[in-house]
């Protein structure tokens, strides 16, 4: 059983609408995440606000669940999502080597170079959400 995960732009009052969706990126803009998991984002989350990993893991709580078996939806931290919308060019490369050489990516044999692909797309998918005035928000399920 393969977890999915996509990323995606939506309003604070269609948290139901996402996360009862058995394909968000259908309707909304967003990104597939597959192979990523909560832990990958709390280590992103970590290194981007200062918090430990623990603190950072305890912001990626569901906001809706809708069985036991999924799909949940997550809020990205609004402390990250400003930040990954400013991330210049030599931050990307420093935060994807950082990201690359954690624990949680370093498992999966993430090299650096996949790990600043990812970074730009969800930096520009921030951006997108932040000048849309828009929550960034986490699908997962099976």
């Amino acid at each position: 059983m393969q977890i999915l995960m996509n990323i995606m732009i939506g309003e604070p009052d269609e948290i139901s609408a996402i996360g009862e969706s058995l394909s968000p990126l259908d309707d909304w803009q967003g990104m597939e995440a597959n192979g990523l998991s909560l832990e990958k984002l709390a280590m992103l989350q970590s290194i981007l606000t200062g918090q430990t990993f623990d603190e950072a893991f305890d912001e990626f709580r569901p906001l809706f669940t809708a069985s036991e078996e999924g799909p949940w939806l997550i809020r990205f931290p609004h402390s990250s999502v400003r930040q990954l919308a400013d991330l210049e060019e030599e931050a990307l490369e420093r935060i994807s080597e950082e990201l690359a050489a954690s624990e949680e990516f370093e498992t999966d044999d993430v090299a650096a170079d996949e790990a600043q692909d990812f970074l730009i797309e969800l930096s520009q998918l921030a951006e997108n959400a932040v000048d849309q005035d828009k929550t960034l928000f986490i699908w997962v399920g099976e």
